[in-house]
């Protein structure tokens, strides 16, 4: 299924796949930018909380950027060379801040391989590749803030949560396309 809106519909279909998995990876494109890191511990920190025993993983092809390790959770991003030389433990893969395989992984034919469900969240406009599940909505400043508004804002969230989010939402590049008069 594919949305473009955020919708309540979209939310409970995705925790409808996360209850179904058994191991979660969480991940975000190559060269990881603010909206990409902050996407992908928000997403971490939310389906922890909610899920405190299943196993749940962020997995990034690439190197460790320091300068984000005052963020909760930073240290659980396990970075590696390959996203795909992991993807077997897992049956569901969240694909945050990019709606195109060749943006998480230059091996393409075993991503596409995948046996578990996928599902993507994103703000670019490009043309979606297939996901059981997919939310992208180019309106939308960045990643981090489709994420909030779909799972936190209408519950309180505690201050390092809001750092991760204000992270994503004040740094990425699509703001003044969304919001021109700022």
């Amino acid at each position: 299924m594919h949305y473009t809106e955020i919708t309540d519909q979209f939310a409970i279909d995705f925790f409808k796949l996360a209850d179904e998995a058994k191991s979660i990876c969480i991940t975000t494109h190559i060269s990881a930018d603010e909206d990409a890191i902050a996407s992908i511990l928000a997403t971490y920190r939310l389906l922890t909380d909610k899920y405190p025993k299943k196993d749940i993983q962020i997995i990034h092809t690439g190197e460790s950027n320091r300068r984000f390790q005052s963020f909760q959770s930073f240290d659980k991003i396990q970075f590696v060379s390959d996203l795909s030389d992991h993807l077997s433990r897992f049956d569901l893969l969240i694909l945050l801040d990019g709606s195109n395989y060749h943006r998480f992984t230059p091996k393409l034919e075993r991503i596409e391989k995948f046996q578990g469900k996928t599902i993507c969240i994103d703000h670019h406009s490009s043309p979606a590749d297939e996901f059981d599940l997919a939310l992208v909505a180019p309106h939308i400043p960045s990643t981090a803030e489709i994420i909030y508004l779909l799972f936190s804002k209408n519950s309180p969230i505690d201050k390092s949560l809001a750092e991760i989010f204000l992270l994503g939402n004040l740094t990425d590049t699509n703001f003044s396309d969304c919001y021109p008069d700022t």
